[in-house]
């Protein structure tokens, strides 16, 4: 390994899903090859990991994880590729927090970082690795500015679609995160993004649940992280779009055990309400002050209610639970008054477009705060749009389901560092379908591994559908 040896050209991935404890039982066992950073998928089903650091970027294919048991890894290649001894790799990465894969895990974790000769060093890592500490451990200890990330992941409501998780990371932690993901909508896996942190007047430049066979991302990025200032060529997104899918929706499990308070709603024209209420749950306490105004285009009703959780989310797959330490203040979509009616349930369990009746009201201000733990914790900002019709430079298409992701710059976020509390304040005057504060609290956590039969082969899915991301950086 030579860990800053020479600039990254390639990088390759095999990958399993990411259900984030959630996992469809139709796809239980079945091991996946994924879409990831910078991918084309060739005839041979080899696929192409590409960045754009420069003008003469090349090309090369790596072949698919062998059926044996292994390591799910991630290889970063020279610009002229590799040697068949291997001897033009610079980086490996092999991915620590499995989730029911039947490949091994190495005893501890093994930071995967690289220097670019454009002057940014990289750190990488995988699907739900992106929900631990070690990518901030990574972060912290090496100064990494830039992160690329690929997975297969199976959104779930209301905290943890794929580019909440993607947003969250990059504007809680304010560094640039390239996040490629398989794109399969009939099975609900969709979500890529160039993620620029926090305070960027260029935003964030993202694909969700679009209907299209392949898409591309070309963004700008600063060297050295998120900046103020621009410039550079424009940006674009190239996509191929097929007939209209469903997406389908996860529902997070620990929903059932938040303390909930219904949140009154405006029911006439031109009226406002106020919420202002402090609930707690454990040891957490959530103070909420929330503006909203009735809309009275054509609309959907629907109920919010206002939720907080200090606990722990438990979820299992082939011979694994996994434990999450979670904490939780936010506001939430429900289909009516109950907390079953929360999530999934209040948007029909498909992910919504553009298309669909819009909730009768409007989030003029939020304003929340909670006493969250700083012990071995990361507390980050969590918001999901309802769909918007695309901005520029994303130009509308058939398939679109629009803008779920608010401007970094319209979010007011101070995580508790040494203090004792963390606050969320924004005035998005949008419709809602989540935002709060979400908190991994890794000191909880746990896995436990159970014995199973031996798993020798692995199961491929047929259809990959990637996404491309080709970041320019400029000084």
């Amino acid at each position: 390994m030579r860990r800053g040896r020479k600039p990254l050209t390639l990088v390759r991935t095999d990958e399993q899903r990411d259900t984030h404890g959630e996992e469809p039982e139709e796809i239980k066992d079945e091991i996946s090859g994924v879409a990831g950073d910078f991918v084309k998928t060739e005839e041979d089903g080899s696929q192409i990991f590409m960045s754009n650091p420069g003008e003469d970027a090349i090309a090369a294919s790596t072949p698919l994880l062998t059926p044996r048991r292994g390591n799910i890894a991630k290889i970063a290649l020279e610009k002229a590729g590799s040697t068949p001894e291997g001897e033009d790799e610079i980086e490996l990465y092999r991915k620590f927090n499995l989730f029911g894969e039947p490949v091994d895990r190495t005893t501890q974790f093994e930071p995967s970082y690289f220097d670019s000769d454009f002057g940014v060093r990289f750190g990488q890592f995988v699907g739900l690795d992106i929900l631990y500490k070690e990518p901030l451990q990574m972060m912290k200890e090496h100064n990494i500015t830039d992160f690329i990330y690929s997975s297969e992941w199976f959104s779930g409501l209301p905290f943890l679609t794929a580019v909440q998780a993607q947003w969250m990371f990059s504007v809680g932690n304010d560094v640039n995160l390239l996040a490629a993901g398989l794109n399969n909508i009939d099975r609900g896996s969709s979500g890529s993004g160039i993620f620029r942190g926090k305070n960027t007047p260029i935003g964030t430049l993202f694909l969700f649940g679009d209907d299209s066979t392949n898409g591309m991302l070309i963004g700008n990025l600063s060297i050295g992280g998120p900046k103020m200032d621009y410039s550079g060529k424009g940006e674009y997104t190239v996509r191929t779009t097929i007939s209209p899918s469903t997406f389908p929706l996860l529902r997070q499990k620990e929903l059932d055990l938040m303390a909930n308070e219904n949140i009154e709603l405006p029911n006439a024209v031109n009226t406002t309400r106020n919420f202002v209420k402090q609930i707690c749950h454990g040891s957490l306490c959530c103070s909420f002050d929330l503006t909203l105004s009735y809309d009275n285009s054509t609309t959907s009703t629907v109920q919010y209610k206002a939720v907080v959780f200090d606990g722990n989310r438990t979820s299992s797959a082939s011979n694994t639970w996994l434990v999450q330490g979670v904490q939780v203040c936010g506001l939430v979509m429900c289909k009516n008054n109950s907390i079953s009616s929360c999530g999934p349930p209040a948007v029909n369990g498909t992910l919504p477009d553009t298309q669909k009746p819009q909730p009768q009201v409007t989030f003029n201000s939020i304003s929340i705060s909670g006493n969250f733990t700083n012990n071995d914790s990361s507390v980050l900002p969590n918001v999901l749009l309802w769909p918007n019709p695309p901005a520029f430079p994303i130009p509308p298409v058939e398939g679109s389901r629009g803008e779920f992701l608010i401007d970094p710059r319209m979010v007011n976020f101070t995580d508790n560092g040494g203090n004792s509390v963390a606050s969320l304040s924004l005035r998005p005057n949008k419709k809602m379908i989540s935002c709060g504060i979400f908190s991994r609290v890794y000191s909880r956590d746990a896995r436990i591994t159970t014995s199973g039969t031996h798993i020798s082969s692995l199961s491929f899915l047929a259809k990959l559908l990637p996404i491309i991301a080709i970041a320019s950086y400029f000084r």
